[in-house]
C-alpha cells in the first residue's frame, strides 16, 4: 500500500567553508601590429591583460592582433567567514572547471560583413580542452576552450595556470573599415560530481550486455548535461556496475547526487543491495542491522552501516535516491538507508517502503532524472515519474530531510 508523504528535519552542520579564486598573476604580452607597424606591451603582473590598443582599419589594411601568456589561478578553501585556511574538509578531491575565452570585435556600427579573410585561433595550453567559436552581431566572435580537471586539494590551496595563444589576421576587404580589439578571460569554478550504481538485474544481468548499467548511464548522462557551460555535474566515469557497498559508501561521502538502482530489503529489514564478483554486499543504517546480516553468514567487509560515519559525514550530498524495495522503511532496530543518509548529512534522501518491480520501476527510473533535467523539484520529479506505475510500487514512497517541494538539482552544486 502506498504510505503518506512523511518528512523528517534532521539537523545537521552545514557546509563550513567553499573554494574560491583568491588571487591571480599574469605574465605576457599583447601584439597590435597594422600593415606592419605597431609592437608589443607586457601585461601588468596584477593584471589583467592588457587589451591590444582598438586598431582602426580600412580596405587593403592588414591587421594583427594577439596576446599571448600564462595566466594563474590561485584556489583556496576558505571558511564561513571567507578567511583561507590549510583544513580543507577531507576527503579534498575537488573538479575544477577552467574556461578562457578571448572576444574579438572586428566591425562597427556600420559594417554589415567581415572585413576579409579572417584567420582566428585561440590555443589555451589545456591538452584535451573543448573548443567553441561562437559568431556575435556586429562582426564579433567569442573562442572558448574549457577543461574540468581534478585536482587534490588537501593542502588547502590548489594552483592553476593556463599559457594562452590568441590571435586574429585579417587583410580587409574593399569598401569595408571598422575596429579589431580583443579581450580575455579566464575562470575557474569547482564542479560538483555525481555517482550512480546499478545493479536491476543481478544476481542475473542488467537489461542490456553483460555488466552493462543502463539506469546508471541513462541518470549520470542527464545530470552531467551541459557541463562545460557549468550547469551540470561531473558524471565521467561515474556510472557503476559490480561494485562493493564500500565503494558506495567512500562515494557517498564525496559526491553531491547518489544513485542505486538494485535490490532492497524485505519487511521490516531496510537495506540497499550491491552485487560484486558474484557477491551480494550491504548498506544499512543501524550497527544492529549490519550484526544482522553478518550473522546470517555474509562477510562482515561486505557490509556497511551508515551509522558509523561521524557526525556530518556526508554533508556534500544534494540527494540520495535508493531505488530498492523497502530502502525507505524505517524501523528503530533497523533505520533505513534513507534515514541514514540524512541523519549523517545529506540534504534530501529518497526510497521506497514496499516492493517495487519491473518494468515500471525501469520507466519510473527513465522519467524521474528526465524531470529533474528538466527542472522539476524532487516532489515533482518522482510524482511525474510516478503516473500510471501505481501497480510497480513506486507510488510508495520515503523522503527524508529537505523539503523536497522545493528541493531541485539544477545548478548543480554540493548539499548546504
Amino acid at each position: 500500500m502506498p504510505t503518506a508523504l512523511c518528512l523528517a528535519a534532521v539537523a545537521h552542520s552545514q557546509t563550513s567553508g567553499r573554494w574560491l579564486v583568491t588571487s591571480w598573476t599574469y605574465s605576457g604580452t599583447t601584439t597590435s601590429i597594422k600593415n606592419g607597424q605597431g609592437g608589443q606591451q607586457q601585461w601588468p603582473p596584477n593584471g589583467p591583460p592588457l587589451p591590444p590598443p582598438t586598431q582602426t582599419f580600412g580596405t587593403g589594411d592588414e591587421v594583427t592582433v594577439a596576446m599571448s601568456g600564462t595566466i594563474t589561478a590561485v584556489v583556496q578553501w576558505v571558511d564561513a567567514n571567507g578567511n583561507p585556511t590549510t583544513s580543507p574538509p577531507s576527503p579534498a578531491e575537488v573538479y575544477l572547471l577552467q574556461r578562457t575565452a578571448v572576444h574579438w570585435s572586428y566591425g562597427g556600427e556600420d559594417v554589415s560583413a567581415e572585413p576579409g579573410t579572417v584567420a582566428e585561433s585561440l590555443n589555451a595550453g589545456l591538452p584535451d580542452a573543448q573548443y567553441q567559436s561562437s559568431p556575435e552581431p556586429n562582426c564579433s566572435r567569442t573562442l572558448t576552450a574549457r577543461k574540468l580537471v581534478k585536482v587534490d586539494g588537501s593542502s588547502g590551496t590548489i594552483t592553476l595556470p593556463v599559457t594562452l595563444l590568441a590571435s586574429l589576421r585579417f587583410t580587409c576587404a574593399s569598401g569595408v573599415s571598422g575596429n579589431a580589439t580583443a579581450t580575455v578571460t579566464y575562470g575557474v569554478t569547482e564542479v560538483a560530481p555525481a555517482d550512480c550504481y546499478d545493479f536491476s538485474g543481478y544476481p542475473n544481468s542488467p537489461p542490456g550486455p553483460p555488466g552493462s548499467t543502463p539506469c546508471a548511464q541513462d541518470a549520470a548522462a542527464k545530470l552531467q548535461g551541459p557541463l562545460l557551460d557549468g550547469t551540470g555535474y561531473y558524471t565521467e566515469g561515474r556510472a557503476y556496475t559490480n561494485q562493493t557497498a564500500q565503494h558506495a559508501l567512500e562515494q557517498l561521502k564525496k559526491t553531491a547526487i547518489f544513485y542505486v538502482f538494485g535490490h532492497g530489503g524485505s519487511a521490516f529489514q531496510s537495506c540497499q543491495t550491491f552485487w560484486n564478483n558474484d557477491q551480494w554486499g550491504y548498506m544499512v543504517e543501524t550497527e544492529y542491522a549490519k550484526r544482522q546480516i553478518v550473522n546470517s553468514g555474509v562477510p562482515e567487509e561486505r557490509v556497511v552501516a551508515l551509522a558509523t560515519l561521524p557526525a556530518g559525514a556526508l554533508n556534500k550530498v544534494l540527494l540520495a535516491v535508493f531505488q530498492g524495495c523497502y530502502t525507505g522503511y524505517y524501523n528503530a532496530s533497523w533505520g533505513s538507508p534513507v534515514h541514514g543518509a540524512v541523519a549523517k548529512g545529506a540534504d534530501c534522501a529518497l526510497g521506497f517502503t514496499g516492493p517495487i518491480t519491473d518494468p515500471g520501476a525501469h520507466t519510473w527510473a527513465t522519467r524521474f532524472w528526465d524531470n529533474l533535467k528538466n527542472g522539476d523539484t524532487v516532489y515533482r520529479a518522482w510524482q511525474r515519474a510516478a503516473s500510471g506505475l501505481f501497480a510497480y510500487g513506486v507510488s510508495a514512497r520515503k523522503f527524508e530531510g529537505e523539503v523536497e517541494q522545493y528541493l531541485r538539482v539544477r545548478p548543480a552544486r554540493y548539499g548546504n
